[in-house]
């Protein structure tokens, strides 16, 4: 039985290059599609809406939330907002989430004072045990409205 060098050197060269050409293009073609983003909302239509963390008592001893806002055209997410109004006077704020195709994160567009940012999905939206919209991100809990 012929090894492997014995049998690549019965293949003609032009078909080595072409089935190492053909072997990097389907490596390739795997990482990338694998790596693509879509906007959250077409990935699991369940995020559409208001989610709020639990209210919680920030140093000076406001009450704040987490705040994450998807609609069909938009998406926002929000760090230590406000309770008394949506998504208001968060401390910090992003715009244009997308998620990973295997839905494990989520990135943002754009951060308002600094680059990109990445949050780690813990579990995507699902109807708990009170019948209520819950999803997990950054290990925190968020409830739909």
């Amino acid at each position: 039985m012929p090894n492997f060098t014995q049998t690549l050197a019965l293949i003609p060269k032009v078909k080595k290059v072409y089935l190492f050409f053909l072997a990097v293009s389907l490596f390739v073609g795997t990482i990338t599609t694998s790596c693509k983003k879509q906007d959250i909302n077409v990935y699991d239509p369940n995020f559409i809406g208001t989610w709020n963390t639990e209210p919680f008592v920030v140093p000076n001893g406001n009450t704040r939330v987490h705040t994450l806002i998807i609609s069909e055209t938009s998406s926002f997410i929000g760090y230590n907002c406000d309770t008394n109004c949506t998504g208001c006077n968060c401390s910090q704020t992003w715009t244009n989430l997308s998620i990973k195709k295997n839905g494990k994160k989520i990135t943002t567009g754009k951060y308002f004072d600094d680059g990109y940012f990445v949050f780690k999905v813990n579990q995507v939206p699902f109807l708990n045990q009170d019948n209520i919209w819950t999803c997990q991100i950054d290990n925190d809990l968020y409830y739909k409205e």
